[in-house]
């Protein structure tokens, strides 16, 4: 998948918010019918796209290893190794969660 380079960010733009990567923009986040704090809700998950994508191919690399580990070795996963793991995904979830908050 190939996709405009990160960062994103926003500019306000009156009643609109633009959504740019360098000198490109990506959207324009407009909805006359929705009060502001929706548009500006869209514009932060908008602009956290990119890290919520890595996040979850992180995530697919790190459950497919742990597969991999536990085929290898013939065995099945352990509570602890499955629980490591989450705490592994969650701890990125929770950062993107912090940059889409702080993204306005």
């Amino acid at each position: 998948m190939k996709n405009t380079p990160s960062p994103w960010f926003q500019r306000n733009q009156g009643n609109e918010i633009e959504i740019k990567s360098g000198i490109y923009t990506i959207a324009m986040v407009h909805n006359f019918n929705e009060p502001h704090e929706t548009n500006v809700s869209n514009a932060k998950l908008i602009t956290a796209a990119p890290e919520l994508l890595q996040t979850v191919i992180n995530s697919r690399d790190k459950i497919a290893s742990v597969i991999d580990f536990f085929k290898y070795w013939g065995t099945k996963p352990s509570a602890d190794a499955l629980a490591g793991l989450m705490d592994s995904i969650e701890g990125q979830l929770i950062e993107n969660t912090s940059t889409i908050n702080n993204a306005i």
